[in-house]
């Protein structure tokens, strides 16, 4: 097996949390979601200019109800979303704010090459491998 069919299936199975939360996460992202509407409401000056309170609530709402339903890459997307909502240019949510499954290397596009520039020490062996594709996906659909 070559480093970049490795490199593949390493990437493929560390972003492969693509399964809904389960009860204990969803009720762990439901207080981190209601912690953020109640800080946006007592700490932004005027956030309710491109959208109103009702609306936002009820964005906030349906996000908690279908948490059982989605993964966290889905919640994180839906959170920048609802932070974008308020629609001024220094209110942002930062994905990279908790804990996070992250990848254990780091990328680096060389023209039109992606290689592992930067890795734990496990997986020093794929210290420039190239990776071409993630399971099916071929780079350029990723």
């Amino acid at each position: 097996m070559n480093y970049q069919s490795l490199l593949g299936i390493v990437l493929f199975v560390f972003a492969s949390k693509n399964y809904a939360l389960d009860p204990k996460e969803s009720a762990l992202w439901a207080e981190d979601i209601t912690q953020l509407q109640t800080l946006i409401k007592e700490k932004h000056i005027n956030p309710f200019v491109n959208i109103n309170e009702k609306e936002f609530d009820s964005e906030v709402n349906q996000l908690i109800v279908h948490l059982p339903a989605i993964n966290e890459s889905q919640v994180e997307v839906e959170m920048m979303r609802l932070v974008r909502s308020i629609g001024d240019a220094h209110t942002s949510y930062n994905i990279m704010s908790g804990s996070h499954r992250h990848y254990p290397f780091r990328l680096k596009y060389f023209g039109e090459k992606l290689k592992v520039v930067d890795t734990t020490e496990r997986y020093n062996f794929l210290l420039g491998a190239e990776l071409e594709d993630i399971g099916d996906y071929s780079l350029a659909q990723l």
